[in-house]
């Protein structure tokens, strides 16, 4: 993602007072705000996507290149057209590792470098001029005791004048100690001024992060630290804000891509509820789906704080159309419900504002996920028991999130749709195929039932020997099918009740290529015309049409064969009595690995001995095929 991909940093940073200048790693301009481009006098387009130091004058006769120092991106004093000179700092900001951005805060010391001007050239005004400054200023000695503060220093500390003199370094700077205020002093006097972060203790008890400009002075021939305090609230909160909108757009492209590799939308959604409810510190969020026929919301994911009790259950089914009309027009209007008091929803919501009440709800904030228009569900967030002003930002950075779970819930509506047509064209194809193959034993009721009776035992085969579910599925296919070139044959010779002539048995063996024939132009996902051609093929090369031998029987067709077999000798025919299921299993144990697959007789052989083992009698579908 990028700097400015969802959210409009305007909102965060135009309000600044001071100048703020975010640049790529390159030193090109991704962002200004507006004190900056008042204070440089140029347009934004003559500043953004462009390096950074065009848009600064000139300083001294030297280009602001010159004047970069070797370890900083800005010069550490920038003179403005004006005559105003702007100190600079920097924070760098992470993006996963990969990317940084610099975040340049200018702040106008012009005050402060009269100050200093001062110290050096007026020691008989520098009284006047350190109550004047609109800089926090403390002066004190080797011991840390306080000697001189100005009107800014207590009152940023919530102090009186005479409180604070009474105070030491080490009760208003947290951390301090006597052997690091020591070292202060032996760098100041080295550096002649030093830069220090810290936080200064308000009278309050709260903190207050500060950056700190030491150097070393001799008042009244007595040494002294003074200290020249900038308040880093503002931009501490500006780093927290950046470092939390990186690491939502990180989790937003860690979501993302879980959704894109195959994770369900209902696997990843409380990890979704749980990191944006405590993002927004709500005590709850709850995520709904819409049902389109009824309009109806039902809660599928909830999240609560450590001291909030699930209600899910009270969620399961929300007429939001006929029971809350207010909520139900506002989302059909794509509105965003932001309501920080629950008390302040007006007298159309009063069945709403009710309910909300009686579950301690003061806060709550709702938002409609959409898909081109069209609401999918919503995500809801609320504080219980105390009010909450949800963040213009947080709102803004949560319809990134929005549509990331619309294009997810719109994509699994598709993917159902399209396996309910699927189920569909799957049950129209087997009822036609199975049409098919009963006609075929119309033709002969010596036969009847023959192909379903062998497709059943095939897949129980296939089942035992661990086949995959796509080979199941076309081993049960082809045993439907693998008589269907029988049609060619004459029907009175199906029927004969004797033995076969030699031309008789060859026109019936024709039946395996008349069968692969009528299919062949069907494009099967599974080896269907191979079953039809290869049922009689044999291991060692006896059978027919073509004589194959094992390696090229396929093993569909070698499963399908075992189980035609059996079939047949346990069955009537009008030439010869049904033998008996002893005499069906000799058979196949007698010729295991020479006629039929070892394994397929195997396990042919241990579903016949089972107790519950028994061919349909119906000729209605055994069970439906499962073509996934």
């Amino acid at each position: 993602m990028t700097w400015k991909s969802d959210i409009d940093f305007s909102l965060l940073l135009d309000e600044v007072l001071h100048l703020v200048l975010v640049c790529d790693l390159n030193g090109k301009v991704i962002y200004a705000n507006k004190a900056y481009m008042k204070a440089v006098n140029k347009p934004g387009s003559a500043i953004l996507n462009h390096a950074y130091w065009p848009s600064l004058p000139r300083q001294k006769n030297n280009s602001m290149i010159s004047a970069i120092p070797k370890k900083e991106r800005l010069p550490r004093e920038v003179i403005m057209p004006n005559g105003a000179v702007y100190q600079t700092s920097s924070v760098s900001i992470p993006d996963n590792k990969k990317h940084a951005y610099t975040v340049y805060l200018l702040e106008d010391i012009t005050e402060k470098k009269k100050l200093w001007a001062a110290l050096n050239n007026e020691r008989n005004t520098f009284h006047t001029i350190i109550e004047k400054s609109a800089d926090p200023i403390f002066l004190h000695d080797k011991k840390g005791k306080i000697t001189l503060v100005n009107q800014a220093a207590y009152h940023s500390l919530g102090y009186t004048k005479q409180e604070l003199l009474q105070k030491s370094v080490f009760d208003i700077e947290k951390g301090i100690s006597q052997a690091k205020l020591n070292k202060i002093w032996r760098s100041a006097k080295t550096e002649k001024s030093i830069k220090v972060s810290g936080i200064h203790l308000k009278k309050d008890g709260s903190e207050l992060p500060v950056e700190v400009n030491i150097m070393p002075i001799n008042l009244e021939g007595k040494p002294l630290l003074l200290a020249s305090v900038r308040d880093m609230s503002e931009h501490k909160q500006l780093e927290k804000d950046l470092r939390r909108r990186l690491a939502f757009e990180d989790h937003i492209n860690q979501v993302a891509t879980k959704l894109s590799n195959n994770t369900t939308l209902s696997e990843e959604l409380p990890s979704i509820v749980k990191y944006f409810g405590e993002l927004l510190a709500a005590d709850q969020c709850h995520f709904f789906k819409l049902a389109p026929s009824t309009n109806d919301m039902y809660c599928i994911a909830e999240w609560c704080a450590p001291d909030i009790s699930p209600h899910i259950d009270k969620l399961h089914k929300i007429k939001v159309k006929k029971n809350f009309p207010w909520v139900w027009n506002k989302l059909k209007k794509l509105e965003i419900i932001q309501i920080n008091s629950v008390s302040d929803l007006p007298q159309e919501a009063c069945l709403f504002k009710a309910i909300l009440q009686s579950e301690r709800v003061f806060s709550i904030l709702i938002l409609p996920i959409l898909h081109k228009g069209k609401l999918l569900g919503l995500l809801e967030f609320n504080t219980i028991n105390r009010p909450t002003n949800w963040r213009a930002e947080d709102v803004n950075l949560l319809a990134t999130l929005s549509d990331l779970l619309a294009n997810s819930i719109f994509q699994e509506q598709t993917a159902h749709k399209e396996k309910q047509h699927k189920k569909q064209l799957e049950s129209i194809l087997h009822e036609t195929i199975l049409a098919i193959a009963l006609m075929t034993e119309e033709r002969d009721p010596y036969t009847a039932n023959h192909q379903i009776r062998v497709a059943y035992l095939a897949k129980k085969i296939a089942t035992k020997m661990q086949l995959t579910p796509h080979q199941i599925n076309g081993v049960y296919l082809g045993g439907l099918l693998h008589d269907i070139g029988k049609i060619n044959v004459p029907a009175e010779i199906l029927s004969l009740p004797k033995k076969l002539t030699y031309a008789e048995l060859e026109l019936i063996k024709t039946h395996p290529g008349a069968g692969e024939k009528i299919v062949k132009n069907i494009s099967f996902k599974w080896p269907i015309k191979e079953i039809i051609l290869q049922h009689h093929e044999r291991l060692n090369g006896s059978g027919y049409p073509h004589g194959l031998t094992e390696k090229n029987i396929c093993l569909e067709a070698r499963i399908v064969t075992v189980a035609d077999v059996f079939e047949a000798m346990v069955s009537h025919r009008p030439y010869r009595p049904a033998r008996t299921k002893a005499e069906a299993i000799k058979e196949l144990k007698t010729n295991s690995g020479k006629l039929y697959d070892k394994e397929a007789v195997k396990c042919c052989i241990s579903i016949i001995k089972s107790k519950d083992f028994q061919f349909p009698s119906t000729k209605l579908p055994v069970e439906l095929l499962d073509l996934s």
